[in-house]
C-alpha cells in the first residue's frame, strides 16, 4: 500500500508542477502520464495558440527531459 501512495504522491506532483505553467487541459496532462510511464508516444493536436509546445516543453523540464519540436503544416 506505501507504493502505491507514493504513485499516487508522484502523479499529483507532477500534475501540480505542469499546472504552475499550463492552466486547464487536465486530459491531455493525463494521457502525457500515461504515456511516459508506459514508454509510449503522444501526438498533441490542435489549433494554433492552445499551449500544445508550452505543454510538451513544461512535462520535459519537470522530469529533467529534453524538449525537441516537430511541426507538420497541413494544407
Amino acid at each position: 500500500m506505501v507504493e502505491v501512495n507514493k504513485a499516487a504522491g508522484l502523479h499529483q506532483a507532477i500534475l501540480s508542477e505542469v499546472s504552475k505553467v499550463v492552466i486547464g487541459k487536465e486530459e491531455i496532462k493525463e494521457s502525457l502520464l500515461i504515456a511516459l510511464v508506459a514508454g509510449g508516444h503522444v501526438l498533441i493536436e490542435g489549433p494554433p495558440g492552445s499551449a500544445k509546445t508550452t505543454l510538451a516543453n513544461t512535462f520535459a523540464r519537470v522530469f529533467g527531459g529534453t524538449f525537441k519540436r516537430v511541426q507538420l503544416t497541413l494544407i
